[in-house]
């Protein structure tokens, strides 16, 4: 994943992707996907669903097309459940479930917990009890599954954000500690960002409004730094 988002990133990818489509089309792919991130993180919403429907043709061609289409659906579901439009938030949810069975079926383990951690997003957006707790439980068997300290640290995150919509804000805490203890070793300045967003959440909701204005100060230096225009508005 490219760490900073800006349109010298978009170059890059666009040149990486015309030389893979010339010797690896599922490598070209997989580019793309890279790209689309890019495009989410830049704030361009549109342009990263449509990088994601040139992605779903160019994978048409490949030897592991199912694979890749799991890889696809899973980007696709987290940046739909950013939309605004009615039904995103069930458009993702379906796109989610849709990706864990084609990695059970691909007997994919990373790719699973990807779409574990996924559904632990999208159903952490609906408003209810019993969402809350199904992310909870998406958002453990993800930790479960994975082993790279990199992901390992997303799946805390998630897990530590089902906490934290329950205002369990001493499990929240404890976790997101954790999340960025490995986020900071793993040099995931995205995930970083991410993390120190909601601790200074808790931190806000236990009424240190200090301790909260330096986490939120970091976050937003790190976003601004890394171009990740979705957390900087």
């Amino acid at each position: 994943m490219a760490a900073y988002a800006n349109l010298n990133a978009v170059d890059f990818f666009e040149r990486a992707i015309a030389f893979w489509a010339m010797l690896d089309p599922a490598e070209a792919v997989r580019t793309q996907l890279e790209l689309a991130d890019v495009w989410d993180r830049l704030g361009e919403r549109d342009k990263a669903l449509s990088e994601l429907t040139r992605a779903e043709h160019d994978a048409e061609r490949s030897e592991v097309r199912d694979e890749l289409v799991a890889e696809i659906l899973l980007k696709r579901a987290p940046i739909e459940a950013r939309g605004e439009g009615e039904g995103c938030l069930d458009r993702a949810r379906r796109l989610a479930h849709k990706a864990r069975e084609m990695a059970i079926g691909l007997q994919r383990p990373q790719l699973q917990a990807t779409a574990a951690a996924n559904l632990a997003y999208i159903l952490g957006e609906y408003d209810s009890d019993e969402t809350s707790r199904k992310a909870i439980y998406y958002a453990e068997q993800a930790l479960a599954i994975r082993r790279d300290r990199g992901d390992v640290a997303s799946s805390l995150w998630r897990l530590a954000n089902g906490f934290l919509r329950r205002n369990d804000l001493g499990r929240a805490s404890s976790l997101y500690e954790q999340a960025v203890e490995l986020a900071e070793a793993a040099q995931n300045d995205i995930l970083l960002g991410a993390c120190l967003i909601n601790t200074s959440l808790v931190s806000f909701r236990r009424w240190d409004l200090d301790e909260a204005i330096v986490q939120a100060e970091r976050a937003l230096a790190i976003n601004r730094r890394i171009g990740d225009r979705r957390r900087i508005s």
